[in-house]
C-alpha cells in the first residue's frame, strides 16, 4: 500500500485538503506553514489545520491546530 500524509483545514465551516505527501518530515513543515498563514488571516474566525494519515484517517502526532479570531460586534 502507498499510504499518505494529508493537510486538512478547516476554516469559518469549509473544509479541504490542501495537500498530500509521502514524507512525513515535508508534511510537518507545509502544516507550519498553513498555521502561520492561519492565524494571519484576520477572516478566518474560526478553523482547524491537522495531518492525518490515510490509512486510519487519525491526526499524526498532535499535529492539530485550532485558530480563532474573535469577533467583536461594532457599537450601536
Amino acid at each position: 500500500m502507498n499510504y499518505k500524509y494529508y493537510i486538512i483545514q478547516s476554516s469559518n465551516g469549509n473544509v479541504s485538503i490542501k495537500s498530500e505527501w509521502d514524507d512525513l518530515n515535508k508534511a510537518i513543515v507545509a502544516y507550519h506553514q498553513l498555521c502561520a498563514t492561519l492565524w494571519n488571516a484576520q477572516d478566518v474566525i474560526e478553523g482547524y489545520a491537522e495531518i492525518v494519515y490515510s490509512a486510519d484517517l487519525n491526526v499524526v502526532g498532535g499535529y492539530k491546530e485550532y485558530i480563532s479570531h474573535p469577533q467583536t460586534e461594532a457599537a450601536e
